[in-house]
């Protein structure tokens, strides 16, 4: 079985080389996101955050009741 040789480069036309380039660039990098869905986004993960640790500071409140005797 002959293998092709990875060093010897394929015959390629430039449009197709062009469209090559662009598909690798277009693939390589993720488009940014715009300002606003970062902030907003931030702003709900730190929202999140707090909501979460404010609604367990409450049910502790609660809960002390119920163990005592």
């Amino acid at each position: 079985m002959k293998r092709i040789k990875p060093d010897v480069p394929v015959p390629v036309d430039e449009s197709e080389q062009a469209w090559i380039n662009k598909y690798r660039a277009a693939i390589s990098e993720p488009p940014p996101k715009p300002l606003f869905k970062r902030m907003v986004g931030r702003l709900g993960y730190l929202v999140g955050i707090a909501f979460g640790k404010s609604k367990r500071v409450l049910t502790r409140k609660r809960d002390r009741g119920k163990f005592a005797a």
